[in-house]
């Protein structure tokens, strides 16, 4: 059996393993070894698909910032990957002031965002129920096209000749003197100068199998349903509720809808609870004029988390080898073309321009150092 030399080997073949390869490729040899056939079939397949700038955490808002211009004027070789969908935060009287305290959080740095009387809520939302009174609108949105970004950024990675191999399940990682030696199954080894540790919910695995500690990193279930309205909802914006519990988007003539869940689980091929899918259309129907009895299809996906709620990009602080980029938080796909650069930058020590907004020091997993390694 040969053995495959290359200088980094990208282990996941989801969208942060594809486009920070599809980055650095210009510079190395680079490898992704991915155990579905299918890139992306995990969480990168599962996502709601939404770009948006306000009501998450500070550091997510200014990843999206850097990726936005990129969504919104693709470069040569990407297709259409976003159109324009209002977003917008509803609520009762009850929880009106939850509503307002999102302006107040956020309009400084979303100056563009507009709280909405109960008039203009059901103008713009028709298919909420009276019930709710408040809402806020964020005009900026964006309903993101995963594929299309997805197999731009694996176009891109092709014609740079990177290497992707499907269908590879990493039994063993050995740390050598001067490089890492990955077995993966039947096909030949592969030994390469740096890993990247793209392995989403699966990214602690690969880091143990290396011989490398843990971050911390918490797989959390999320469900999706799809309903029929039996009416066009298409042009509608997509509606969370500010307290939680639900949202909902168009897709096509159908509805997107989710219970915003955050379950603990292991990696794994995530599947909905009956039980969730039974809470979000009951609290659907509860929230809008419809009355579902029944999804047409129902699915879960993983987004994976450490205590601090934002991405781990970076060198691991025991092995300048072991690079990591996990933790995306379900925000994977809409801050893709920021972090990915930023991954390929601190491997190549080079920053600049609108990278800045995040520092490399934010997302590094030496934090992780003083806390969570430590109490191991």
């Amino acid at each position: 059996m040969n053995t495959r030399h290359t200088r980094i080997v990208v282990i996941g073949g989801g969208i942060a393993g594809v486009a920070t390869a599809a980055e650095l490729a210009s510079d190395f040899d680079v490898t992704i070894v991915e155990q579905e056939f299918q890139p992306g079939y995990h969480s990168t397949g599962r996502s709601a698909a939404v770009l948006h700038l306000a009501f998450e955490n500070d550091v997510v808002h200014r990843l999206t910032r850097i990726a936005e211009p990129f969504y919104r004027s693709p470069p040569d070789g990407f297709e259409l990957l976003a159109e324009p969908i209002d977003h917008i935060a509803f609520d009762t009287q009850e929880n009106r002031v939850l509503v307002e305290s999102f302006i107040d959080d956020w309009i400084e740095r979303c100056p563009w965002l507009t709280l909405l009387d109960s008039n203009e809520l059901h103008s713009r939302a028709p298919l909420l129920s009276k019930q709710n009174v408040a809402g806020a609108l964020d005009s900026r949105s964006m309903r993101l096209h995963v594929d299309a970004i997805l197999q731009g950024y694996r176009r891109l990675f092709t014609e740079k000749d990177g290497t992707f191999l499907p269908s590879r399940r990493v039994i063993s990682v050995e740390r050598r003197a001067t490089n890492w030696h990955l077995d993966i199954g039947e096909a030949d080894p592969i030994e390469a100068e740096l890993l990247v540790n793209a392995g989403g919910a699966w990214a602690d695995e690969i880091a143990c199998i290396a011989g490398i500690e843990k971050i911390g990193l918490q797989p959390k279930r999320r469900t999706g349903v799809i309903v029929d309205p039996h009416y066009d909802y298409s042009s509608h914006p997509m509606c969370y509720r500010a307290s939680g519990g639900i949202y909902l988007k168009p897709e096509g003539p159908l509805l997107m809808v989710s219970p915003a869940d955050a379950t603990d689980s292991p990696p794994c091929d995530a599947q909905p609870e009956e039980l969730d899918v039974a809470i979000v259309i009951d609290t659907l129907n509860k929230c809008t004029k419809l009355e579902v009895e029944r999804p047409v299809n129902t699915w879960a996906g993983l987004r994976s988390f450490v205590a601090d709620g934002r991405p781990v990009i970076g060198f691991d602080p025991m092995d300048d080898q072991f690079f990591w980029v996990a933790a995306l938080g379900g925000f994977g796909i809409q801050t893709v073309p920021a972090y990915s650069k930023i991954a390929a930058s601190v491997i190549t020590n080079s920053r600049g321009g609108d990278l800045d907004l995040v520092s490399a020091d934010e997302l590094a997993p030496d934090r992780f150092v003083s806390n969570t390694r430590s109490e191991r």
